[in-house]
């Protein structure tokens, strides 16, 4: 009988994907003994309030796997009720040893030891998946962040210089995101209009991102960005990045890493593809934490 992956979802997609990168990663390397499921997260409130009835009911000694603080509560919940084994990604805000292991970014600076792991940015579900790359460039836009000043202008100019060295007709894709201003498209310069095909966010379906990055050869992503910045090394693509004013704090020193270490802003097309979800799955299964 499979043994189930539980992933707790707090609603956010960049969360869902981590979680889902680790389980399938897990699923990967042994498909015969898992299968994975996805359940909502709950809150210490709302398990008062409906006298437990939110909560669902899970296999015992199954695994459980969700990022972000709001999937805490539901993560010790089913260790406690089902003996569920936790692993929590990012770093938590209640205790490390209330989880059988904590899953976190490099740039959180914790060491790895006991029950930590350390990965290269987050997780994912691309380094797992064939990609079948084309001559096309997709350029990922972010928008206004706590780590830098954003500024729709400079963006503009940052494009506009990029697009004006390249010397071929490969196709350009740009796609804003969620943070991205909602004039950015409008006020887009022509000659940025002249040769990208531009996609609103809001009417492509969520496949869409990753399939695009599949098979893209390059990615321009804008600095702040550092999770579309980590999905695109998932996905096997040659990452430049877009510059934005103002990058600070933990991005800006996770950005400088990748920039030293040349996995963005090089030219070197023989780079190994990040897959930092089947390196921690490997490490999580040689821990024995699956075998009980």
């Amino acid at each position: 009988m499979k043994k189930i992956i539980y992933c707790i979802s707090d609603g956010k997609i960049g969360h869902l994907r981590q979680s889902e990168g680790l389980a399938k990663a897990l699923q990967k390397l042994r498909p015969h003994d898992y299968d994975v499921q996805i359940l909502p997260k709950f809150s210490l409130w709302q398990w008062l309030k409906s006298l437990g009835q939110c909560a669902k009911k899970i296999e015992a000694n199954s695994l459980v796997v969700g990022a972000g603080h709001r999937t805490h509560f539901s993560l010790l919940y089913y260790k406690w009720k089902y003996a569920a084994k936790s692993i929590v990604i990012m770093k938590p805000s209640l205790p490390k040893v209330w989880f059988d292991y904590c899953i976190v970014p490099k740039h959180d600076g914790l060491p790895e030891r006991d029950n930590v792991l350390v990965t290269e940015g987050a997780m994912n579900a691309l380094s797992l998946m064939d990609a079948t790359k084309e001559d096309q460039t997709l350029v990922l836009i972010g928008g206004p962040s706590f780590a830098c000043e954003w500024k729709n202008t400079h963006v503009y100019q940052e494009l506009s210089a990029r697009i004006s060295l390249k010397n071929d007709d490969k196709k350009i894709i740009l796609s804003t995101s969620r943070r991205t201003p909602q004039d950015f498209i409008v006020n887009l310069p022509k000659d940025i209009l002249d040769k990208s095909e531009i996609i609103d966010f809001q009417v492509v379906d969520e496949s869409w991102l990753p399939k695009q990055l599949l098979k893209s050869k390059e990615a321009w992503v804008t600095a702040e960005s550092i999770s579309m910045i980590y999905e695109s090394l998932s996905a096997g693509c040659l990452v430049k990045i877009i510059d934005v004013t103002g990058l600070k704090g933990k991005i800006a020193q996770n950005l400088n890493h990748l920039i030293e270490a040349h996995k963005v802003n090089s030219d070197d097309n023989h780079f190994e593809r990040l897959n930092e979800s089947g390196r921690i799955a490997q490490k999580l299964l040689a821990s024995g934490i699956m075998n009980d």
